[in-house]
């Protein structure tokens, strides 16, 4: 666990709080205890978590068809034609099965024993991709220094 905790910064993976007065740059938290679900339990949290992206992905279409059918009170028009990020090559563009994101990050909230609450939804390819990878690569490298140390003890 200490080897993480050197390793995390060492790579200098960090994440900001966009809005906060800082915008301080932050370490990404690590856990080396991954959370393990049963079969059963996975299979429930799947089945919503299917079913909410399913539900959030047509609002990916209103943000890139604004201009056709603006709905009052949900976002400006400025505030989508606006953004560093809005691509005006996609006006006019249906994709198969209307799938605008391929990766969601869904950050859930263990609140009871069976319940769980959605902190927060990443409908693109969310940055906390990067996370997970990095959180791998921290692990493997922490496991295979703790399996050298150990098999050098042994010998």
């Amino acid at each position: 666990m200490r080897q993480a905790e050197f390793t995390v910064p060492a790579a200098g993976i960090t994440f900001a709080v966009y809005g906060e007065t800082d915008n301080a740059e932050r370490l990404i938290p690590f856990d080396i205890v991954p959370r393990i679900f049963g079969a059963a339990e996975w299979q429930r949290l799947e089945l919503g978590l299917k079913q909410r992206v399913r539900r959030l992905m047509p609002s990916c279409m209103i943000f890139i068809t604004i201009r056709k059918s603006s709905r009052p009170g949900l976002i400006s028009t400025h505030q989508v034609l606006d953004n560093a990020q809005y691509r005006p090559e996609m006006q006019g563009i249906d994709l198969p099965n209307q799938v605008y994101a391929h990766i969601a990050g869904i950050d859930l909230v263990r609140v009871a024993e069976n319940d769980f609450y959605v902190l927060e939804d990443n409908l693109r390819t969310p940055s906390g991709v990067s996370y997970m990878l990095e959180n791998r690569k921290t692990i493997d490298a922490v496991i295979s220094r703790t399996v050298c140390q150990t098999y050098r003890r042994t010998r």
